[in-house]
């Protein structure tokens, strides 16, 4: 997840410091650099902020199918070569945007 400092963090939309008391939202890193949503992975936001961006839905999406993925990884990969192997597979299609895969 996102590293949070109260006061110090700035919302990845409007660039205001998240203060104590404001309801924010955060990403782990999910995507990969090259994807044109990245700066949503691994940020943190203003609730509202986040909700009025017009990339939400698609973030959110996005987000929902990462985690599918991820709670479906198989429980047998021994080697540190089995489980970067899959995740390469698996994870394919969030390093670019999927008309690109």
């Amino acid at each position: 997840m996102a590293l949070l400092f109260i006061g110090k963090s700035r919302c990845g939309v409007c660039g205001a410091p998240i203060c104590e008391g404001e309801d924010y939202l955060g990403f782990p890193a999910f995507l990969h650099e090259t994807h044109r949503l990245w700066k949503y992975s691994d940020g943190v936001f203003h609730s509202k902020c986040f909700a009025d961006d017009p990339n939400s839905s698609e973030v959110q999406s996005l987000y929902l199918q990462y985690r599918s993925i991820w709670e479906k990884r198989p429980g047998d990969l021994k080697t540190k070569e089995e489980i970067e192997a899959w995740g390469k597979s698996a994870f394919a299609g969030f390093a670019k945007e999927p008309s690109e895969t």
